[in-house]
């Protein structure tokens, strides 16, 4: 498997789960991994996992009502003929891991692993006026996720999920508040590093912020799309941050 198509696997992993946490139906195959009724927050409905799968079909999974979204993975579908529009793009970015790491973190990080953390981090993270309770404590229940926080001064400064799979391990929601410091990213990856040992980091961005990762060893290995049937449904569903899944 080739590290798009491993960062493509990771993501739709990661989306599953979230889904799974509040007990929603799930279905993956190859062409696409889907929800049957209308995921969280800046969550996809369904997430293709081959760059031409059959459109007809992969719609009826999915409850296409206003507010559904599409995550076209390889950037290359067209779905304006079923009342679709572009909601945003991004490029997939990987990084090669960084080797052997003794130590476990760095100093300000950790992993989360109680319930009151992850809603201390959660509103760390939290866009301006997004969401509350989100994220469901069971994630924690699995060692394949790490939520990851930066603290300073008993105030969580910065922090990020990482979804691990057999090769590569998915970064998202990556965020660094005032008091994070000029660059938060490499104490950041050197605590996946040593959390996921061997494996390439992957994500993807946009914009600022993917000049930014660029600075820190990412490449370009890919193009996506975020597809949306009612573009007055973004802000309620699936706006973007940095990054949703």
């Amino acid at each position: 498997m080739g590290v798009l198509q491993a960062a493509v696997a990771n993501n739709a992993r990661w989306c599953d789960l979230v889904a799974r946490s509040y007990g929603l139906r799930t279905r993956s195959d190859g062409q696409a991994w889907t929800c049957e009724s209308r995921t969280p927050p800046f969550y996809p409905d369904a997430v293709t996992l081959v760059p031409h799968p059959a459109v007809s079909e992969l719609l009826a999974r999915i409850d296409t009502s206003p507010g559904c979204s599409v995550k076209d993975s390889f950037g290359v579908l067209d779905l304006r003929p079923h009342g679709f529009h572009i909601l945003f793009e991004a490029d997939w970015i990987a990084r090669p891991s960084a080797g052997a790491v003794t130590t476990p973190g760095c100093p300000g990080w950790r992993r989360i692993v109680r319930p009151g953390d992850l809603a201390r981090w959660e509103d760390a993270w939290r866009p301006d006026g997004g969401p509350r309770d989100l994220f469901q404590a069971s994630i924690l229940d699995h060692d394949w996720v790490a939520v990851l926080a930066a603290q300073q001064d008993d105030q969580i400064v910065a922090g990020a999920i990482v979804c691990g799979t057999p090769t590569v391990a998915g970064i998202s929601n990556f965020f660094a508040r005032c008091g994070a410091g000029p660059e938060p990213w490499p104490d950041c990856l050197t605590v996946i590093s040593s959390l996921f040992p061997g494996r390439t980091v992957v994500g993807y961005e946009s914009g600022d912020e993917l000049i930014k990762v660029e600075r820190h060893g990412f490449k370009h290995i890919g193009h996506l799309r975020v597809w949306i049937n009612d573009t007055s449904q973004a802000n309620d569903h699936t706006r973007r941050t940095r990054p949703p899944r």
